[in-house]
């Protein structure tokens, strides 16, 4: 019974050495693997120089090795994320990797894309334009990020020779106005040779292919079918509120405003326009300013934005009701309406004290 047990006991080591063995076999066999992954990618395979193979990788300020690594396996810039993330640790040079748009050429290895990312300065930067942002506000966003100094996109939209068919909409040709025809979306400027009339030009292009085909014919049913006349009503539109229903809402109570005699537009948003503190003060409101709209009639001289997609909709599709005043409450932004001016200062002492 001893030896039969000994035996079995025997056995059951030979077997767990041999199992053992077999692991520590496999665990070898797939770290090598990897250390020759790592060496292959990493180094073997040759970088191109001058390809027509162009990757372009953004890199965000912040952006984790995980979240770029994605992005370079996403475009093929890399073959393995585990194998770059795990050289950039062992290496230190994660620190490195600068942010901007880089416009990579390929195939790169992982040693070659480390160093584009770490000492290339990038040919690209993105410049993201809000819904609403005014021509001076573009300007700053260039400026903040020293693709431009001050002042110097506002010369240009005044009076760099610029050609494109939505010009002949803008009045004024002498004194030139594009503000409200500028769309504002995310582009890609060049850091290196920047040219501000470039970038005018890309995004009267991107207002143009977002003016809804039909715009024309929708504009014969307002009280002014020219598109500067429309394009203005959006930008307040814009500045005014938020949500979708709201800005179709809101235009048709405006542009009953605007075709009845004796009213005015009222919209604080004109008034704010030529205004850097964002306050208005009892003078403002007094004042024979062509963008006081509280107290002059009509549209004021130039649209008062930018404005995004869902406005120039609004603009061109008002809602008809019974409404003749509004308010939008400053928690939350949600608009409120009203029949009478006894019911609106009601409302304005309800939600804006």
């Amino acid at each position: 019974m001893h030896n039969f047990t000994t035996n079995r006991l025997q056995r059951s080591r030979k077997k767990a050495k041999k199992q053992s063995s077999s692991l520590k076999k496999l665990a070898f066999a797939v770290i090598a693997f990897l250390i020759l992954q790592y060496i292959y990618f990493g180094f073997f395979v040759k970088p191109a120089v001058d390809s027509e193979n162009i990757a372009v990788i953004t890199v965000e300020r912040g952006e984790s090795i995980k979240q770029i690594a994605k992005e370079l396996k996403k475009e093929n810039v890399i073959n393995s994320k585990f194998l770059f993330k795990n050289y950039l640790r062992f290496t230190g040079k994660a620190k490195n990797i600068q942010a901007g748009v880089f416009r990579i050429p390929l195939p790169q290895n992982i040693k070659s894309t480390t160093y584009l990312l770490s000492t290339y300065i990038p040919v690209e930067d993105k410049v993201t334009i809000p819904e609403g942002y005014k021509i001076s506000q573009i300007d700053a966003t260039l400026a903040d990020k020293g693709i431009i100094e001050a002042g110097e996109f506002i010369n240009c939209v005044q009076t760099c020779p610029l050609e494109h068919d939505l010009l002949q909409y803008i009045p004024n040709q002498s004194t030139r106005n594009l503000e409200g025809f500028l769309y504002p979306d995310t582009y890609f400027v060049s850091t290196v040779d920047f040219d501000p009339a470039s970038l005018i030009i890309k995004m009267m292009d991107n207002f143009e292919s977002k003016l809804p085909a039909d715009w024309q014919q929708k504009a014969q049913a307002l009280p002014e079918s020219d598109l500067y006349s429309i394009i203005n009503m959006a930008s307040i539109i814009e500045r005014e509120v938020l949500s979708d229903q709201d800005k179709k809402m809101v235009s048709g109570l405006l542009w009953k405003r605007y075709s009845t005699p004796g009213w005015v537009i009222g919209a604080d948003a004109t008034l704010l326009y030529t205004k850097s503190d964002n306050v208005i003060t009892y003078q403002d409101l007094q004042a024979d300013d062509p963008y006081n709209t509280r107290k002059l009639p009509g549209l004021p001289p130039t649209p008062i934005s930018n404005p995004g997609v869902s406005s120039i909709e609004a603009a061109l599709n008002p809602i008809d009701s019974e409404y003749w005043f509004y308010l939008t409450t400053l928690d939350t932004g949600k608009v409120i309406y009203a029949v009478t001016n006894d019911e609106h200062n009601i409302n304005k002492n309800k939600y804006l004290r």
